[in-house]
């Protein structure tokens, strides 16, 4: 499962739920929305109870690096296959860094190759 900004967090309140997930990538979870303590708090719960390994993706010029600098850490903490990834910016402002990196061509030739190899790690894909 996959979502970004608003579909970044429930991607992360579905990753906590036994829902036969395999994997979860939320993309900027709450970018826009960091300065909200009951969501932040609700996320990190997420994380901290994730049922399948996470990856984390986010640019440096999003409209805040917090879900990457708070919940990247706890991610990678979790061990196994769960990552979080704070990448260089993209583009020239804060929308490009977070709708447009996750979305646009030229964002997923960025990470592609990362969830690729997530995505194999946790036993899905191709050889």
């Amino acid at each position: 499962m996959t979502g970004v900004s608003f579909g970044g967090i429930q991607t992360l309140l579905t990753a906590e739920k036994n829902l036969g997930l395999r994997a979860a990538i939320p993309f900027a979870p709450g970018a826009m929305s960091w300065a909200n303590e009951s969501l932040r708090a609700r996320e990190i719960h997420a994380v901290r109870n994730s049922q399948v390994p996470l990856f984390l993706i986010q640019a440096r010029n999003d409209y805040s690096t917090g879900p990457s600098e708070t919940l990247g850490p706890l991610i990678r903490g979790k061990g196994g296959n769960n990552r979080a990834k704070l990448y260089p910016a993209f583009g020239s402002s804060h929308a490009d860094g977070h709708g447009g990196f996750a979305c646009w061509e030229e964002g997923i030739a960025v990470w592609g190759n990362d969830v690729l190899e997530f995505l194999k790690a946790c036993g899905m894909g191709g050889s």
